[in-house]
């Protein structure tokens, strides 16, 4: 009796599909549709990296700015409601469905190379937008210390523009999901955290330039 099995009548068709798929795709690529992780467990046996001079003008007249402010991100056009932080170091910014040109599993190995991942303003629109992985950063969380991307961004309040390194993070679960940290503030502006909230015109009119160009 023959043990031969004869294969269904489409198997050839589906085999040469997944062959052509599979020679197309170049080594390291990310699959069609999945998003790179946000953030990684540290490897505490690698030593942390030094963190990039602020840049702080001398001699410039500070303009004050209240402990939560409006901004806007120059690429997106959004306008959000920032939470300053003189604390933070680095600026932060609630992003999602990340992706990573020619992702590496190692966050360390993806420094220098394109990504793009969604924001979202604060009235809900949404667009992708897409820069340069600039570093990364450790932070330590209630559960771990984690690692994430840090990424050039242009943001606008009160007159002044900056092209500053912004963290990526999940703030789906934060009041604000933008922070606004020293390298924003450095030589540009005083914190007095008894003005509650700085409108910033700069930031509704960059928004409403932003659309009329369609960005």
């Amino acid at each position: 009796m023959s043990t031969d099995r004869k294969l269904p009548g489409n198997a050839p068709c589906v085999l040469l599909i997944v062959a052509a798929l599979l020679l197309a795709a170049p080594l390291g690529s990310v699959a069609i549709g999945a998003d790179d992780p946000i953030s990684e467990k540290v490897d505490e046996s690698i030593p942390p990296e030094e963190s990039a001079p602020l840049d702080c003008p001398e001699g410039e007249e500070k303009a004050v700015i209240g402990a939560t402010a409006d901004f806007v991100e120059k690429s997106s056009g959004f306008r959000y409601t920032a939470r300053v932080d003189t604390g933070a170091t680095t600026c932060s910014i609630h992003a999602s469905k990340v992706r990573v040109e020619d992702a590496e599993k190692s966050m360390l190995k993806n420094v220098g190379k394109k990504v793009s991942f969604e924001l979202e303003s604060d009235n809900g629109k949404k667009k992708r937008v897409s820069t340069t992985i600039a570093d990364t950063i450790r932070v330590k969380t209630s559960d771990a210390k984690e690692r994430r991307y840090k990424v050039w961004l242009t943001l606008l309040h009160g007159g002044v523009e900056r092209r500053v390194h912004v963290t990526l993070n999940d703030r789906s679960h934060m009041e604000f999901p933008l922070l606004i940290g020293r390298n924003f503030l450095c030589g540009k502006f005083v914190v007095d955290v008894a003005e509650e909230h700085s409108d910033g015109a700069i930031a509704a009119s960059a928004e409403a330039k932003s659309a009329g160009d369609g960005g």
